[in-house]
């Protein structure tokens, strides 16, 4: 539907309208008129939401993505830190260091997973 072209229909016929009717003409016309600009301001309104949640979306995702490769370089260090304390005490307690560290890698490794799988099945979908 092409607006502003059945709005300047409607103009057209306000302004050719005379006669005893011409009032009640008038009123039904501007009416029909008021009626077309709200349509034409909701799909306006519409696409702009769209527009934006979009952008949202695709911010979100950068971020994501940056946090997964800021994500990936700590695990690296951690592994590095953990063979080396793992080497510089008792077996008994470098092991132990060495487990506890690797459960809070598994922990938040699958937090972030849970986070990305969320947030990749919510983009575009309304």
């Amino acid at each position: 539907m092409n607006f502003i072209e059945e709005i300047r229909k409607i103009e057209n016929q306000i302004a050719n309208t005379t006669g005893d009717l011409a009032n009640q003409v008038i009123d039904e016309l501007q009416a029909a008129k008021k009626q077309i600009e709200r349509q034409m301001e909701r799909v306006m309104l519409k696409t702009e939401v769209d527009l934006k949640a979009l952008d949202i979306i695709k911010e979100d995702n950068h971020t994501l993505q940056k946090n997964i490769r800021e994500f990936h370089v700590l695990q690296t260090s951690i592994r590095n830190i953990a063979s080396k304390l793992e080497g510089s005490f008792e077996s008994k307690t470098g092991t132990a260091i060495q487990e506890v560290l690797k459960k809070h890698e598994k922990e938040t490794s699958h937090n972030l997973l849970d986070k990305y799988i969320h947030l990749s099945n919510s983009c575009g979908k309304r």
